[in-house]
């Protein structure tokens, strides 16, 4: 009788520890599960609206027919552009101090090269200062920005020795020019109107450079397209 209770309590915990055994395998077969559906999750970049950015971010993009969200909109953080050895600008020429930094290196850079400094001949305007230059100096359309809708009024723009045509820029400038294209990216420059109206909004402006910070302006460079392309603009 004895014997037969012993073997009884025998066989009832062995079934536990079996049962419990289950139990454990489950759950580790069910995590493993859950940790193999996670890793299979692949990553999303996130993907950024440069449009809807807001109009102090240095990435924000305006064109023709897509302007500021505040139409007078003006940079708090404005600096004069110091002249110096290798740069030259207009005591009342300004930009974003991210930007004009960016363009004290990128002026040393060229100066280095050519022994001559980059020449500021435009940099930020205001909401008013553009409207007039529509009105009084710059009726051709495909040229000028209106008001609330240009580069030169987010601070972050600037034009470089004169502003004229595409041929009659480049027949003084090449040289400039060509090195500028392939080294403004690395501080964080891009030159906005490289394609033509249909493309980027304006005609080809060889002058005109904007600040977009390096990461973005290398990523442009390397796929040869304008900001313009990169966001949709035509098909905004």
């Amino acid at each position: 009788m004895v014997v037969r209770s012993i073997l009884r309590c025998f066989l009832l915990f062995g079934l536990v520890l079996w049962g419990c055994s289950s139990v454990e395998e489950e759950i580790f077969l069910d995590t493993w599960s859950v940790q193999e559906t996670i890793f299979e999750v692949p990553f999303e970049e996130e993907v950024i609206n440069y449009v809807q950015l807001a109009d102090d971010d240095v990435q924000k993009f305006v064109s023709a027919g897509q302007g500021l969200w505040d139409a007078q909109y003006a940079p708090e953080d404005l600096v004069s552009i110091p002249s110096s050895e290798h740069l030259k600008a207009g005591s009342n020429h300004r930009l974003r101090e991210e930007a004009a930094g960016a363009l004290d290196q990128l002026s040393l850079a060229f100066f280095e090269e050519f022994q001559k400094p980059l020449v500021v001949v435009s940099a930020y305007r205001s909401y008013s200062y553009q409207k007039n230059t529509i009105s009084e100096s710059c009726k051709q359309s495909g040229y000028c920005a209106r008001e609330g809708e240009s580069e030169h009024q987010l601070g972050l723009a600037l034009d470089l020795w004169e502003t004229t045509n595409e041929e009659k820029f480049l027949a003084k400038y090449q040289e400039y020019y060509d090195w500028l294209a392939e080294h403004a990216h690395m501080y964080g420059f891009h030159q906005s109107y490289q394609k033509g109206r249909e493309v980027d909004g304006y005609f080809i402006e060889p002058w005109h450079w904007r600040y977009l910070g390096v990461e973005l302006a290398s990523e442009l460079y390397e796929k040869s397209i304008t900001f313009a392309e990169y966001v949709g603009y035509g098909a905004l």
